[in-house]
């Protein structure tokens, strides 16, 4: 709870220990500093919101650092278990999964937070319908908040249900469409959680209670999304794209009429060329996820936010998805050349640093541009990696910018 008085100070209520603070108002703003205030007995704990993400610290769970020190936790990583039982496979899991075509900007679910404990069934292998072939997988997980996050702790753990599907239509070689829904929901023990969440209507207007209504609340965060894929193995080109929306529309007329509104969009291609003993990869994908006009008259944050399921589209304080949609989308184009001894590569990447948006504006932020060169070869059995990447970063209005160069050797024995 937060309240300006009367005496230029914004009072603020701590949830965790009921204590409220003073923060002092200077013209109009306050001092990022005086957040420090707002902290626990812990004499380790700087502040609630020290760490928290610069634009909407509590309403994600992404920490711009965890701490003061380093950061490290131990975990099972990149494990699963699990067995097929002919064209069925089951079991559990902490791997990472990437769902959806993209190769830069995974719109739903990507590797970026690393893997969380899940267990999964689905088809083992695509099954023949006549009419195509269809493959899918449906899980179920745990997802936890970040020490530094502004939830209560009691509240920090959500159950997780989701389902990727995809079908290759008979006659149409190359070609591969797929849908995927992944959902948030409160915790609630393994013997009440939402287990069909992940086949529930689409719309709002299909939904019981409150949440079937124009202005009801939608407890779950959902997040769903239509792609596709063509590959055509002969010209060595592919092209893929993905439509990804946050949170339900009220009905198909609001779906038709407004389809901009808390959504994604994702194309890219590849071509590759066999020069004799070299190949020739161009690749390029673009992501765009930035406030629509729409915000003017009807509101919205960013992808990845829900104002119910409050540490937003994240694990352990890492995104889901792509960080670069977060900030609104982000595009790159790269050349790879491979041979029997190594390989080397050039990209160029933009990715823009967030927007700001409300009734009557849209401000943006500024945005990242970077370009990489990479070399490697091979040897005896050893790999041996460089890199040089160069970024500038551009704000909006001339301010903070800023250049950032990263080496890389890496060495790699058999």
């Amino acid at each position: 709870m937060a309240t300006e008085t009367a005496t230029a100070t914004l009072d603020v209520t701590d949830a965790r220990t009921g204590k409220t603070f003073e923060i002092p108002i200077n013209d109009g703003a306050i001092r990022a500093n005086d957040l420090k205030k707002i902290s626990t007995e812990d004499e380790d704990d700087p502040g609630l919101l020290s760490y928290a993400d610069g634009r909407y610290p509590r309403n994600i769970d992404l920490p711009q650092r965890f701490g003061r020190g380093a950061y490290g936790r131990v975990d099972p990583g990149e494990s699963t278990l699990g067995a097929n039982a002919g064209p069925v496979t089951f079991g559990a899991s902490t791997a990472s999964q990437v769902w959806g075509p993209a190769v830069e900007y995974p719109l739903l679910l990507g590797n970026n937070a690393g893997g969380f404990p899940h267990v999964f069934v689905g088809t083992s292998r695509p099954l023949d319908a006549w009419i195509g072939k269809v493959h899918g997988r449906v899980v179920w997980g745990r997802l936890d908040q970040s020490p530094f996050s502004s939830i209560p702790a009691d509240s920090g753990v959500r159950f997780m249900t989701g389902a990727v599907g995809t079908f290759q239509p008979r006659g149409v070689p190359g070609l591969e469409l797929g849908v995927a829904r992944f959902f948030h929901a409160r915790w609630q023990g393994l013997g009440d959680a939402p287990l069909g969440l992940a086949f529930e209507g689409i719309l709002k207007s299909s939904l019981g209670g409150s949440q079937g209504q124009a202005n009801g609340s939608d407890e779950a965060n959902q997040l769903a999304s239509a792609f596709f894929r063509w590959v055509a193995p002969r010209d060595g080109f592919e092209a893929w794209g993905e439509f990804a929306r946050e949170d339900h529309s009220f009905d198909l007329r609001d779906f038709v009429l407004e389809p901009d509104h808390s959504a994604a969009l994702l194309l890219g291609f590849r071509k590759v060329w066999d020069r004799g003993g070299r190949l020739v990869s161009v690749r390029g994908e673009v992501a765009d996820a930035r406030t629509p006009h729409l915000v003017l008259v009807r509101g919205e944050g960013p992808f990845y936010l829900h104002y119910e399921r409050r540490q937003g589209h994240t694990q352990r304080g890492q995104l889901l998805g792509s960080p670069a949609v977060y900030g609104g989308g982000g595009s790159t184009l790269a050349v790879d050349v491979y041979t029997a001894r190594g390989s080397w590569g050039a990209a160029w990447k933009r990715e823009l640093l967030g927007e700001s948006a409300g009734p009557g504006f849209i401000e943006t932020f500024g945005a990242r541009n970077t370009l990489s060169l990479t070399r490697s070869l091979f040897t005896r059995g050893v790999r041996v990696t460089g890199g040089l990447d160069t970024s500038l970063d551009l704000g909006n209005n001339g301010d903070g910018d800023r250049i950032n160069v990263n080496t890389v050797l890496q060495v790699t024995l058999p």
